[in-house]
């Protein structure tokens, strides 16, 4: 686990209520950012780093909803755009297959916070810094927990 700040960032976002099936973020994320691709595109935007999925309010079961966020970080100007805020977070990053994501990246991270007492908000984060595929060994994803 390491901790560090996080710079305010501009993105162009698409926002969903989930619940935690993989299949259904899968479905979402198929969909949502090829659009938010082509939105940036025609908006005149640069593309400024890697996918960022935010969750708001993930909860401990897989069948209670929660708020997705998917983030594609642009520069550039437009009414369009949100922003992340800056914040200070726990982080671990995780290399593999998403079958193994939560087992392998979530819990040693989340043990890790306890561990230490540090105080979370509720909000996390994955920066997809690699992705090949969901059976991917290569897939390289940050997980993010903000810090209160």
């Amino acid at each position: 686990m390491e901790i560090i700040t996080l710079p305010e960032r501009t993105v162009l976002a698409q926002t969903h209520t989930l619940t935690l099936a993989l299949a259904e973020v899968g479905l979402r994320s198929a969909t949502t950012c090829p659009a938010l691709e082509q939105l940036a595109r025609q908006l005149g935007l640069t593309i400024d780093g890697p996918w960022q999925f935010v969750a708001e309010g993930l909860p401990e079961r897989a069948d209670h909803p929660f708020t997705l966020r998917i983030c594609l970080p642009v520069q550039g100007e437009h009414p369009a755009l949100t922003r992340l805020p800056a914040c200070r977070c726990a982080r671990r990053l995780y290399q593999g297959p998403l079958n193994a994501l939560f087992e392998q990246g979530y819990s040693p991270l989340l043990a890790a916070i306890r561990a230490e007492g540090r105080p979370l908000i509720g909000e996390s984060r994955e920066v997809y810094h690699h992705w090949a595929g969901p059976d991917s060994p290569d897939n390289r994803i940050e997980i993010q927990f903000v810090l209160a």
